[in-house]
């Protein structure tokens, strides 16, 4: 069987570059629309770039300075030389039409990327590894990092599409519920509720951050929500375990000394049948951001995922690797993977945070927490559209306001500030509950 070649159009290459000695101001018509790789033929090409490198350091594209920058690059002779650039001229009918030239360039390109990302994902086949969900989150992983390379973003806003925009919204604030509801009164007058964006949630151990992050889920995923629940720090049996004594409203430490009592055998059967039913999974094993995103964009697809827990940021894989990046860069990256989600699946993601030690020693002792006291801050509170700091009282004499936990919203990028809230911590019920509001 004869091999097929590969989708090329060489005169629509031909006659973007014909197109921009005629036109050189034509290049703002297609510069965000077609790359260098996007010619398949070689002279074309490296004409293109000198295109390029001549725009960005905005000179005039002609056939004098085309060919002083194809010297330079040392690829004159490689493209055919001044008589292949005279020829491009006299042959290209107009340059009217750059811009469906350059889309013809940029589809054929897009179909030869299609070609070689299906045999990569036949490498991924023939490599027949053991572990089958590993191959299929490699080939999904793959197929997402593509389609990111080759959608065009269009960073300006038309009137037209203000409108329309304008229109969709309207709708939506029209609709009784267009929300995510927090599960918890005080968050959501706070908050409006859920929205797509980064919440950061920080707070230093043991003051409650991971439950309250499991209440909520719980809490959305008993209400229809979809949820993902990712934890870098527990295994499934211990995030199970905090499920159990929730619902049984049974202390962990007595569930391990005693076991289930036989009066609430019955009740725990009602706790699985419930569980089988409701729309909550989870993610375990020291996962990273980069597992969370594929897992994520597999989800969305087939399931249909509508947030997103992570507990928590600063032990994700990602940002504990050893290798030449220090820890705030390698947070940095993790952070910036988590908006990703946010951005490129319309879904908010909920992200526990430690903050610093200071909180807890010489000077900082007793002091409420800031966003500055987020560890590694810098691209943590420059992602997060939302950050909740939460504290408790524990040098208090008084078990009750021990069990306070306070919610100060340091940002908010839509609603600015706002007031301390309350929630009250049940340690007969393992949940938590709605306290007040402070002024």
């Amino acid at each position: 069987m004869k091999e097929q070649s590969l989708p090329s159009d060489l005169n629509a290459e031909e006659s973007v570059l014909g197109s921009l000695l005629i036109d050189p101001d034509a290049i703002t018509k297609i510069e965000n629309v077609i790359k260098p790789e996007d010619f398949y033929n070689e002279p074309m090409r490296f004409m293109y770039q000198a295109c390029v490198n001549l725009r960005s350091r905005r000179e005039t594209i002609g056939e004098i300075t085309l060919t002083q920058e194809l010297k330079r690059l040392g690829m004159l002779e490689l493209s055919g030389g001044i008589a292949k650039l005279n020829v491009i001229i006299s042959t290209c009918p107009t340059s009217l039409d750059i811009e469906e030239y350059a889309e013809i360039v940029r589809r054929l390109s897009v179909s030869r990327q299609m070609i070689q990302l299906g045999k990569n994902m036949q490498e991924v086949g023939f490599s027949a590894d053991p572990d089958t969900n590993k191959s299929i989150d490699k080939i999904s992983a793959m197929l997402l990092d593509w389609k990111k390379s080759v959608i065009i973003n269009n960073d300006v806003v038309m009137p037209k599409d203000v409108a329309s925009s304008l229109m969709d919204l309207m709708q939506k604030y029209s609709e009784p519920q267009h929300t995510i509801s927090w599960g918890f009164r005080t968050l959501d007058t706070l908050t409006s509720g859920v929205y797509p964006e980064l919440i950061i949630v920080g707070a230093r151990p043991s003051t409650g951050k991971t439950q309250i992050m499991i209440d909520i889920a719980e809490s959305l995923a008993l209400s229809r929500k979809k949820v993902l629940f990712c934890s870098a720090e527990m295994s499934k049996e211990a995030i199970l375990e905090r499920k159990i004594s929730r619902e049984l409203r049974y202390g962990i430490r007595e569930l391990r000394r005693d076991g289930i009592p036989d009066s609430l055998r019955d009740k725990m059967a009602d706790v699985i049948g419930v569980a089988s039913e409701t729309s909550i999974c989870y993610m375990t094993h020291g996962c990273s951001s980069g597992d969370i995103y594929s897992k994520v964009a597999t989800l969305k697809e087939t399931w249909g995922l509508d947030i997103v827990f992570v507990d928590y940021l600063q032990i994700l894989r990602d940002c504990w690797q050893l290798g030449k990046e220090n820890k705030a860069s390698q947070v940095g990256r993790v952070s910036k993977t988590l908006k990703a989600i946010v951005n490129d699946f319309n879904i908010p993601v909920v992200c526990a945070s430690q903050l610093n030690r200071d909180l807890e020693r010489g000077s900082g002792e007793g002091r409420k927490p800031i966003l500055a006291d987020l560890r590694e801050s810098g691209d943590i509170e420059q992602d997060a559209d939302i950050v909740f700091l939460l504290w408790r009282d524990m040098n208090s004499l008084v078990e009750a306001e021990r069990n306070v936990l306070q919610i100060k919203m340091a940002k908010n990028r839509q609603l600015g500030d706002s007031p301390v809230v309350k929630l009250v911590w049940s340690q007969n019920e393992h949940r938590y509950y709605d306290c007040y509001q402070e002024d």
